[in-house]
Order: structure tokens, then C-alpha cells, then sequence
């Protein structure tokens, strides 16, 4: 029930003047700053203009809704533990949750829930905080590259 109530928001006139401000510089770098990178100083044009574009069409604005809707937490640890390639956990050293409800965790307990699912995994801790491949390349690459040499 909660989720019709957020998706009926997002779809109302409400919904459709908040994602023309949501795809707003400003909005994407203060989101980018507070909730997905280490350092400010990362989140820059080369990162912000892909957003900026990309956001231009508003029919991408459901794909947006239905990750602030939550629609993307569900509980997929059953089908996790079913996978049996060998897997790669690559994580931040400041990674954060996006959601609102506070949740905190360091990174080595972030990385003990995901090697606790995943049936074949290992994992890496790196710097950065959300979005390794762009704010920490050549660690995430040297880790990816590590692993698939060694698997």
C-alpha cells in the first residue's frame, strides 16, 4: 500500500514538477555529494552531464520513481544464495545506504551480510563510497582485474 501511495505521488502534477527539479544541476550534485561519493571534488561534469542528459527525456522519470518508491528492496537474498558463479563484493570504505532510515554500517559489516549470501563470493574493500568504477577507476579496475585473473 505504501508504494501505490509513493507511485501515485510521483505520478500526480506533484511528481512531475518534482522530477524537473530532481534532474536540476544543483539537485544532482548535492544528492551526488551527500549521498553517493567520498569527495565532493568527485562529483564533477564529466559525471554530472551524463545525468543532466540523460534526464532530459521525461519518460526516465519512472525509472527514478521507482528507486525513491523503494521498488528495489525487496528481498532477493533467496535467489542470491542460488547463484553459483564466483562472485566479486566490491565495496567502499565509506559506503553508505541511501535510504532514509538510517541505517549504519561500516563496510566490513556491509561486506559480512553480502559474503554471508552470496554462496561463492569474496570481497574488497576500496576507497570511495558509492560509486567506485567513477570515484576510485583504477582500485575498482586493479580489484575486478585481480579477481578475474585468480578465479
Amino acid at each position: 500500500m505504501e508504494k501505490k501511495l509513493a507511485w501515485s505521488i510521483f505520478s500526480s502534477p506533484f511528481g512531475n514538477l518534482f522530477y524537473r527539479y530532481a534532474r536540476t544541476e544543483k539537485f544532482l550534485r548535492n544528492f551526488s555529494i551527500r549521498r553517493l561519493f567520498f569527495s565532493s571534488e568527485s562529483v564533477d561534469s564529466q559525471w554530472l552531464n551524463p545525468l543532466i542528459t540523460g534526464s532530459i527525456n521525461m519518460a526516465s522519470r519512472y525509472a527514478v520513481f521507482s528507486f525513491l518508491a523503494g521498488f528495489w528492496r525487496k528481498n532477493y537474498s533467496d535467489a542470491i544464495k542460488s547463484i553459483q558463479q564466483p562472485t566479486l563484493i566490491v565495496l567502499g570504505e565509506g559506503t553508505t545506504s541511501v535510504s532514509k532510515k538510517g541505517i549504519t554500517k561500516t563496510a566490513n559489516e556491509w561486506l559480512a551480510d553480502y559474503l554471508n549470501v552470496f554462496p561463492q563470493s569474496q570481497g574488497k574493500i576500496i576507497s570511495g563510497r558509492n560509486v567506485l568504477p567513477y570515484e576510485s577507476a583504477v582500485e575498482f579496475v586493479s580489484a575486478v582485474s585481480s579477481f578475474l585473473v585468480n578465479s
